[in-house]
């Protein structure tokens, strides 16, 4: 007799898509990077998909990597992927949806999911990105460069993850 277990989804993070309150990378520095912390409750999570959403985009293109870091205490710490994920867009807005099940990441402890702006094409003067935020959610975690001191802000970003787990 073969039984199939059921797994459960879950989104963690951020879920909203107002337009009306928008937050950014708090720098126009290419290295910059934002995130969600992902409240691992199961072992052996596996991280299915990342989604945010865009309210307002003027660049001609941008390009993300995807970090995920473990946690040591509550601050990021090493970073988990052992290969680049990079996210290539147009000058889209709305809700994103990123693939990450070829990657087969598997997580036991919450993490750090961030998007590090790595390119902008586009009269950079003139150009913006707002990420879609809202005041009651959790904090976002941003910094200047891979080697600045991560901070939180109140406001928090529409980034989340989709997890699976038994």
């Amino acid at each position: 007799i073969i039984h199939g277990k059921q797994f459960k989804t879950k989104v963690l993070g951020n879920e909203t898509e107002s337009k009306f309150l928008g937050g950014g990378f708090g720098s126009e520095h290419l290295g910059t990077e934002i995130g969600i912390r992902a409240s691992i409750k199961r072992k052996n999570t596996f991280i299915q998909d990342l989604n945010f959403f865009i309210s307002y985009n003027k660049f001609d293109s941008v390009a993300f990597r995807v970090n995920i870091y473990k946690l040591k205490g509550r601050k990021p710490a090493e970073n988990l992927l052992k290969e680049n994920i990079i996210i290539r867009l147009g000058s889209e807005v709305g809700k994103i949806s990123v693939d990450l099940s070829e990657y087969n990441i598997v997580v036991d402890d919450d993490v750090l999911v961030s998007l590090e702006w790595i390119e902008k094409k586009g009269n950079v003067q003139d150009s913006i990105l707002v990420f879609s935020a809202a005041l009651f959610n959790s904090k976002t975690y941003m910094r200047k460069t891979s080697h600045s001191k991560w901070e939180t802000k109140r406001l928090g970003l529409g980034i989340n993850v989709t997890v699976k787990y038994e």
